[in-house]
């Protein structure tokens, strides 16, 4: 993880800690998703869900746009 990815995920979970709605957007010079490389609609992904144990530390979040976000939930699903 970049520097400025791990600057992301703080800012992440600051908002998290503080209940804001209203997280920042993840943005920054070489940050793009980790599956396919774009650098638009990024979210973060929990490798490990939450209903399975899994928590906001940075070595369980990825970032991810939000196509492939959502293949890999629909995928996990199955």
């Amino acid at each position: 993880m970049t520097a400025a990815q791990r600057e992301n995920v703080r800012h992440y979970l600051t908002a998290k800690q503080n209940g804001s709605r209203h997280r920042r957007p993840i943005d920054g010079d070489k940050i793009k998703c980790e599956l396919c490389g774009s650098i638009s609609g990024l979210e973060y992904h929990h490798k490990l869900y939450w209903s399975e144990g899994g928590d906001d530390s940075p070595g369980n979040l990825q970032i991810l746009c939000h196509p492939c976000h959502f293949a890999v939930h629909t995928e996990k699903d199955d």
